[in-house]
């Protein structure tokens, strides 16, 4: 009798374990998605979460784990455009500037555009150079924090995380150039050309002190040409003020008694659409963080991420489903936390505000543009699927809007949490669910 009643115990314990399990499993919305998703394996060893609303139809189609906290990576990019289309102009203030008799004194707005890779990307040096002022000061302003909350700290040698500043040049990073083999490397910015030393038993091409910059290569790891690396350097006043000093052929000395006043001169900078292209299609972290420090100068608030954050928080962003979790402008930070539900209703928001015209033009494209150019594509069509990746180890997200085949516009946020391993069979399925829904809907 012990024996069976035992045996009944262990059975109806296995049942009402298979009954939890499925529980889990099963969304709330459209029963065809939840069989589309048990066709996925690779989503069965880790924690997702998925939110599929219709823009058309004004409902959810689908949600699971939606209003549950993940790690966005770089769909944290999504707050940082927001962000800065409610605060900037058409172009970004590149400079600004008083002058006083013979003297010309600037000083940045985190304006990430000079000697980076976009156009007019020269137009500070153009206008010091050109200054019929007889005596130039950098007045810098007090220092932001160079690295966001929850960043890696042995990230410094890698060109995803440069350091923030209020007047960052040629992207606050150092490049290494060689076209053909007979040409001698080119370093840029030539002034950091004698910190640079040839050491060939470092393991990589490049590397760096943690605290200065000392550079180290080893040109024998050269494997093709023309070859290119970036390593970020460390920004200090003094630097600065010697590259634009060596880049205009003029004299520019620190002042640091200067008291900034508030009403300026400024030059214009780059169109603000082409940064957030960038931002968004090449998820580029650096323009995402010097754009928040843009929003601040625009303001006229603390120059400074932290400063933005907490405006748009108690703001714009404060009807969000779920608080978001925010910490930096790039998403670099393992500390941002945030919802499907929380980017799907910003995704909707953005539409609404700035239509989705132009988000198409500025998000990256299934097929054809950005970090989403090898997946999500719809061959012999116009691209029908706009969103914004986000990807740390063993974290991917991806967050935009889906055109369906009839027509309907589902905004989406699916976002994983802690796999195993490469992200490669995550996508993968992801890109069949996706391609399933746009047939379907």
């Amino acid at each position: 009798m012990r024996n069976t009643f035992g045996s009944l115990i262990l059975i109806i314990s296995l049942f009402l374990a298979a009954c939890s399990v499925h529980k889990e499993t099963v969304g709330y919305g459209s029963g065809w998605v939840d069989k589309e998703l048990r066709k996925l394996d690779s989503f069965d060893d880790h924690q997702w979460g998925f939110g599929l609303y219709s823009a058309t139809q004004q409902k959810w189609l689908y949600r699971r784990n939606s209003d549950q906290y993940f790690t966005p990576a770089s769909n944290t990019k999504i707050l940082t455009l927001y962000t800065a289309l409610v605060a900037l102009g058409e172009t970004t203030s590149a400079l600004r500037y008083i002058e006083a008799g013979d003297t010309l004194i600037f000083w940045g707005t985190g304006d990430p555009s000079l000697m980076y890779h976009v156009p007019d990307s020269n137009r500070v040096v153009e206008f010091l150079e050109g200054h019929p002022a007889e005596v130039i000061k950098y007045a810098p302003l007090s220092p932001v924090v160079k690295f966001g909350p929850g960043w890696a700290w042995d990230d410094f040698g890698f060109s995803y995380q440069v350091e923030r500043s209020t007047l960052p040049v040629y992207g606050n990073r150092l490049t290494f150039t060689k076209l053909a083999l007979e040409l001698d490397g080119e370093v840029t910015p030539n002034y950091f050309k004698d910190y640079v030393v040839e050491d060939q038993a470092i393991t990589s091409f490049t590397d760096r002190l943690a605290e200065g910059n000392a550079f180290s290569i080893n040109t024998s790891l050269i494997d093709e040409l023309p070859f290119e690396r970036t390593i970020p350097f460390v920004v200090s006043d003094y630097d600065i003020a010697a590259i634009l000093s060596e880049l205009t052929g003029r004299e520019i000395n620190l002042d640091y008694d200067f008291v900034h006043p508030k009403s300026t001169m400024a030059v214009s900078g780059t169109p603000t659409d082409t940064l957030y292209r960038m931002m968004m299609q090449e998820s580029d972290n650096f323009i995402a963080e010097q754009l928040v420090i843009q929003v601040a100068d625009a303001l006229n608030i603390e120059l400074g991420v932290d400063s933005v954050i907490q405006m748009m928080q108690t703001g714009e962003f404060e009807d969000a489903p779920q608080k978001f979790q925010w910490y930096d402008g790039s998403g670099l930070s393992r500390y941002n936390l945030f919802t499907p539900e929380s980017l799907v209703w910003l995704l909707g928001k953005l539409k609404d505000e700035y239509g989705l015209d132009y988000l198409k033009d500025i998000f990256p494209a299934g097929g054809v543009s950005g970090t989403i150019s090898d997946f999500y594509s719809n061959p012999g069509s116009p691209p029908h699927l706009y969103a914004k990746t986000g990807t740390l180890k063993n974290k991917h997200c991806l967050s935009g809007y889906l055109l369906t085949s009839s027509g309907d516009v589902l905004i989406f946020s699916m976002m994983h949490g802690n796999f195993i391993g490469s992200s490669g069979k995550v996508k993968r399925d992801m890109e069949k669910l996706f391609r399933a829904i746009y047939e379907k809907y």
